[in-house]
């Protein structure tokens, strides 16, 4: 039997946002090499970042217009991303960084991309 694969779903404020073609979510251990005078000895601790990137996220009824109004204010926003095996990683606080409309006439589609970028992910389920 084949298996089965999904995309994840990304929340914004309690409501769904799909994905219509790609996103990412990227974690990132920020420690620093620790280097001593024989070579490299091992990685500090640092702090835990996520980036994500969603193409072409397009909402469930509705406009998605509140996700907009966070970007222009500025607002920083807490996201939550239905992951591999039920888990969800909520991540707060994250920024959106960058907001592009793209829209195909010929296809009578109208979507959006983002990135944005916050902290240590709590994961949940």
């Amino acid at each position: 039997m084949a298996s089965k694969f999904r995309a994840a779903s990304f929340y914004h404020k309690g409501r769904r946002l799909k994905f219509a073609t790609t996103g990412q979510v990227t974690y990132t251990h920020n420690g620093e090499s620790v280097v001593i005078e024989d070579g490299y000895e091992n990685e500090s601790q640092g702090p835990i970042t996520s980036e994500a990137s969603l193409d072409s996220a397009v909402p469930i009824g509705g406009d998605g217009s509140s996700i907009d109004d966070d970007f222009v204010e500025g607002d920083e926003v807490e996201v939550s991303f239905a992951m591999l095996n039920g888990k969800i990683h909520t991540i707060k606080p994250m920024t959106i960084k960058t907001m592009a409309y793209n829209w195909d006439h010929s296809n009578s589609t109208q979507t959006r991309a983002m990135t944005l970028k916050g902290g240590k992910p709590k994961i949940t389920g």
